[in-house]
């Protein structure tokens, strides 16, 4: 670390994955199920920037 530069690893990133989907959902009759799921992985990409240095800085692209 330098005053203008911060080295960071990628084991820094955070690991940040999506669920399993349900293979029984249709996105024509069910828009909802993807509405919600699509809301959870929104928000566990949030959560995973708060408590990352490198990602609050906008190194990694999450």
């Amino acid at each position: 670390m330098t005053e203008e530069n911060i080295l960071f690893l990628m084991m820094d990133m955070p690991i940040v994955r999506k669920g399993q989907m349900a293979l029984n959902k249709n996105p024509f009759f069910e828009p909802d199920y993807f509405e919600n799921r699509a809301r959870r992985h929104r928000y566990n990409r949030k959560k995973a920037m708060c408590f990352n240095r490198a990602a609050q800085i906008g190194y990694y692209a999450l």
